[in-house]
């Protein structure tokens, strides 16, 4: 419970009742606000009042439960949610809100911390570990009680808001990034002495380099541009000069005349003869390979030449 009311403390909602408390002293004045303080209060909020003795129990859990995790408490930090607890206190009385001895009592059975191994409320364990953190039972259970009206209002603040997932690692990388420093001091006295180099090293040396000592060769660039629509003059070509180039490059603008060749073989000239007589009577050249049981081959397209 301590550890959510620390966390609490450092969420947006509680630094936005921070900022309404500090707005309400600038308008009505901190003098205002301190009269009819009694000598046991610490602070009061609205109509809430926090007692010195609550503050003052509320930091020894919080010293207790440091001291076990090895951390150093803040009690600024402790103030701050003290305060930010006595805010929602007081919105809440103001809105009537309140929650039944079931539901806490629901609450407190289903504390992991207080169940056995079969899962079931362990109330010697209960009492076990209040007395062994020093809590007084009836506190815990006011607390428990408290901390349901509370989430009432906080729960409905914080409704549907997401941390990016970004802010999430980025915030982990900050709080858990750790670095490992590996340092080695090497004293003069510990190098032996180069000496100079002689001419020879030095010539070595240099031709195995001579990149590094050599500047980089440069050139001067000179650029004409050719655009055919600025050299160009269609009024001087004549149509003399055109027919001229037409027939001098013919051939490449016609495509010769093709045919298909179909071819028959015969064993003599009379017989294709015969053959030729009856095509050019009027049979097909199918028909007559046909009737003359020949085999007919497929040249394929030819042109003239």
């Amino acid at each position: 419970m301590l550890d959510q009311l620390r966390q609490g403390a450092q969420g947006w909602v509680s630094k936005l009742l921070m900022a309404v408390l500090v707005l309400s002293f600038g308008i009505w004045g901190i003098s205002g606000s301190l009269q009819g303080y009694h000598a046991d209060q610490l602070a009061r909020v609205g109509d809430t009042s926090v007692s010195v003795q609550e503050f003052s129990r509320v930091y020894q859990q919080a010293e207790r439960n440091s001291q076990r995790a090895g951390q150093k408490i803040d009690p600024n930090q402790v103030l701050s949610a003290v305060m930010m607890n006595a805010a929602l206190d007081d919105a809440a009385n103001d809105y009537g809100l309140g929650v039944s001895d079931d539901r806490v009592a629901s609450e407190v059975a289903k504390n992991p911390a207080f169940l056995n191994t079969d899962g079931t409320f362990d109330r010697q364990r209960f009492t076990a570990l209040l007395n062994d953190a020093g809590i007084n039972r009836n506190d815990f259970i006011h607390d428990v009680k408290r901390d349901l009206v509370r989430a009432q209002i906080s729960n409905t603040l914080g409704a549907g808001l997401e941390v990016p997932q970004p802010l999430v690692a980025a915030l982990y990388r900050l709080q858990n990034e750790e670095r490992t420093v590996s340092f080695l001091v090497i004293d003069q006295d510990a190098i032996t002495p180069v000496g100079a180099p002689g001419d020879g090293e030095l010539q070595t040396y240099f031709d195995a380099n001579k990149e590094k000592f050599r500047a980089p060769e440069y050139r001067k660039l000179a650029l004409l541009t050719l655009d055919p629509a600025k050299i160009a003059d269609p009024s001087s070509v004549t149509d003399a000069d055109v027919s001229a180039e037409y027939d001098r490059r013919k051939d490449g603008f016609t495509q010769p005349e093709r045919r298909r060749i179909e071819q028959i073989r015969f064993d003599n000239a009379a017989a294709a003869e015969a053959a030729f007589k009856t095509i050019d009577a009027g049979t097909a050249f199918a028909d007559m390979a046909a009737a003359e049981k020949r085999e007919v081959t497929d040249l394929g397209v030819k042109t003239r030449a």
